[in-house]
């Protein structure tokens, strides 16, 4: 087996089919959107403890 063949292997694991990409692609949408979310409260948290308050709590 060649360099290039093997290359193109790693890069081609994806399901074959439309509906296994398409649920892929949405479970990846989703999963991005909760790391987003995660890092604007991380965000959020530590630019509030910089200005010397404490995080704010959920009331």
């Amino acid at each position: 087996m060649d360099r290039e063949h093997r290359i193109k292997n790693v890069f081609d694991d994806l399901p074959p089919d439309l509906d296994r990409l398409q649920t892929l692609r949405v479970w990846h949408a989703l999963w991005l959107e909760r790391i987003d979310r995660k890092i604007a409260c991380l965000r959020q948290r530590q630019a509030e403890e910089e200005r010397g308050r404490g995080p704010r709590t959920g009331s």
